[in-house]
């Protein structure tokens, strides 16, 4: 079901908005990104987090939403060009 691996990383705290980050990856490859957040998002949101803690999607669904919002920033500009 899962593997684990140990990795060397740099004696750093990682911050995203200021807070204290622990960066879990995930990959399988029958699965593309969308599929594999579907299939974890219910446990995800079931989760009893303390108040101050939050999860968030990264890595390539994050990259979409940016690049999708950047397109339709100036898709009324290029229609209008048009």
């Amino acid at each position: 079901m899962a593997r684990l691996d140990l990795v060397s990383e740099p004696a750093v705290i990682q911050k995203r908005d200021l807070q204290t980050t622990i960066t879990i990856v995930a990959r399988n490859p029958a699965l593309t990104a969308e599929e594999l957040v579907a299939a974890v998002r219910p446990t995800l949101d079931a989760l009893a987090l303390p108040p101050q803690a939050r999860w968030w999607l990264g890595g390539e669904i994050e990259e979409n939403a940016v690049a999708t919002e950047a397109v339709f920033a100036f898709l009324p500009l290029c229609m209008l060009m048009i």
